[in-house]
């Protein structure tokens, strides 16, 4: 806890992934599961969608690697996370991309929080 130096209560632990495509790509809790120590969100809307392929055709940097790792959730409106902290934060899928990714380091000094 001590390394959260961004603070627990405004750090991402985990969110909710899932597609209604591409079964290899299913539901799971967690999202830099393999790339924890890279902070890995791409800040870009199309990572929200719970929809693989949609993601993919809707193009991007990172080719499809951001849809292979989105987030995404069959709630509406939005998707579950986990913080640090232990808090559970429901947010909304058109929260800016670009705060989750800083909301998604533990100690890059973004005074980020959560709507």
């Amino acid at each position: 806890m001590k390394a959260i130096r961004d603070g627990a209560s405004h750090t991402l632990f985990v969110g909710e992934s899932t597609t209604a495509t591409s079964p290899q790509w299913r539901t799971v809790w967690a999202y830099s599961f393999g790339y924890f120590s890279l902070s890995a969100i791409t800040p870009q809307p199309r990572i929200f969608l719970a929809d693989y392929d949609q993601c993919l055709d809707l193009g991007g940097t990172g080719r499809d690697k951001p849809c292979k790792r989105g987030w995404g959730g069959f709630h509406p409106g939005g998707l579950n996370f986990l913080l640090c902290d232990g808090a559970v934060r429901f947010v909304n899928h058109d929260a800016d991309p670009d705060l989750l990714a800083e909301l998604a380091t533990i100690d890059g000094e973004e005074p980020a929080r959560l709507p």
